[in-house]
């Protein structure tokens, strides 16, 4: 497959999945694309960073700016914003999602979820703002991407310590990573073929319905939640997103917006080292509670903090040597498995219970970034050409089998079109 094949597959998916129209009961116009129109027909909020991305690399600013408008005018005035919008109905396809909104009588029509996701809502604005040059789209835009920020800071950083906190495993996108099995399940690393037996999907419904009962006030949350964690990936993003805001703030001259968010970013970093970082282990483990304790789960979680700018050199190359030129858990066919090859959750086969074992398009795309940036140039081109051969044997698929290469879960996926990113 040709650059310019490739392209033009990535333009196809990405406009067959589009869909646009007016909500009567919002009052809103909407332009948005789905994930998949099959599996998933909603629009979510890290997937619409994803596909403003590939948007702004095939030049389709235009469409870009309109997703972008349509997604922020569901913004509420505290700055919120959901990780599901459904524009066209109250019910989602999956009835257990009900539970991820908060139970009020706007709930019964079209609406926004109660929870978020990872944000890359500034790194993409930067990434628009990039292509087209135009101050114009800051002025628009900027202000509602603050808005978002400071509903973060002040909502979700529930120890003071600059690090988000997630209050379902849904929030983090990975929904079923095998880290969460710990404060799920009594019986955590049950391999992938016994987990439909255990109790860990219905008690991460559990962990809904608690919120949901709680009615969605963090207040009480904070306090007696079911799930508390501190994601790898969650804050890695939300670092580098607050860093891109405090440079979008700079092209505007919002020299104390910039100073506040970049302070941000920083503070974050100096945390995720602080309190996530194991020496020993040569990795960064996801925490839990508030007395942040580690959770030792091979992901590809633990080597994101590389693509922070103020992780010491030193610790970047004790994480990737360790983890992806000596160890062999991470090393197979078809790279990057969502979950270490040793952890005995480990499963290359579809499952309800995902992001345990498949590739992910996103974690290739991600760390081949953060590997470029640290000189990893062979090893990122590695998981480039992983998903290029991938997409060649499978299509557009949701995950793949790290050993045969074969395609599962949602079909014409847009995800893998981060391969025009990398």
């Amino acid at each position: 497959m040709t650059e310019s094949e490739l392209r033009e597959v990535v333009r196809i998916t990405l406009l067959s999945n589009t869909r646009e129209g007016f909500s009567r009961l919002l009052g809103k116009e909407y332009y948005y694309i789905q994930p998949s129109p099959t599996t998933y027909p909603f629009e979510f909020f890290w997937d619409t960073c994803f596909h403003l991305i590939m948007l702004s690399r095939l030049g389709e600013y235009e469409r870009a700016v309109r997703n972008l408008k349509s997604t922020l005018s569901m913004q509420e005035p505290s700055g919120f914003l959901g990780h599901m919008i459904y524009w066209h109905q109250a019910l989602p396809m999956r009835p257990s999602d009900v539970l991820q909104s908060k139970p009020t009588f706007k709930s019964l029509r079209p609406h926004m979820s109660a929870l978020i996701q990872p944000t890359f809502l500034a790194q993409t604005l930067e990434r628009i703002y990039e292509g087209t040059k135009d101050k114009r789209l800051l002025d628009t835009f900027l202000p509602s991407v603050i808005r978002y920020h400071r509903w973060l800071h002040k909502n979700r950083k529930f120890d003071h310590d600059g690090l988000i906190t997630t209050i379902s495993p849904f929030e983090s996108g990975m929904d079923f990573k095998p880290s969460y099995d710990q404060i799920l399940s009594k019986t955590p690393g049950v391999p992938l073929p016994r987990v439909a037996k255990s109790s860990l999907y219905w008690r991460a419904i559990g962990v809904d319905m608690s919120n949901f009962m709680r009615r969605y006030r963090l207040s009480a949350i904070r306090k007696r939640g079911r799930f508390l964690v501190k994601d790898v990936l969650v804050n890695t993003v939300y670092s580098l997103d607050t860093l891109a805001l405090a440079r979008l703030c700079a092209h505007v001259k919002r020299n104390g917006e910039e100073k506040e968010f970049a302070h941000m970013g920083k503070l974050a970093t100096e945390n995720i080292l602080k309190k996530m970082y194991d020496e020993k282990d040569q990795a960064f483990w996801d925490i839990s509670g508030k007395d942040s304790i580690k959770i030792r789960v091979l992901t590809p979680s633990i080597l994101y903090p590389i693509a922070l700018p103020d992780i010491p050199e030193t610790v970047t190359r004790a994480v990737v040597e360790r983890h992806l030129v000596e160890a062999g858990y991470f090393k197979v066919p078809y790279a990057i498995p969502s979950v270490g090859t040793s952890e005995g959750t480990f499963s290359p086969l579809p499952s309800d219970f995902i992001w345990r074992g498949p590739v992910w398009a996103v974690h290739n795309w991600f760390l081949y970034r953060a590997l470029h940036v640290r000189g990893y140039a062979a090893l990122a081109d590695m998981l480039k050409h992983s998903l290029l051969q991938l997409i060649r044997k499978s299509g557009f698929r949701e995950y793949y089998d790290p050993f045969t290469g074969k395609g599962y879960g949602a079909p014409n996926f847009t995800w893998p079109g981060l391969l025009l990113d990398m």
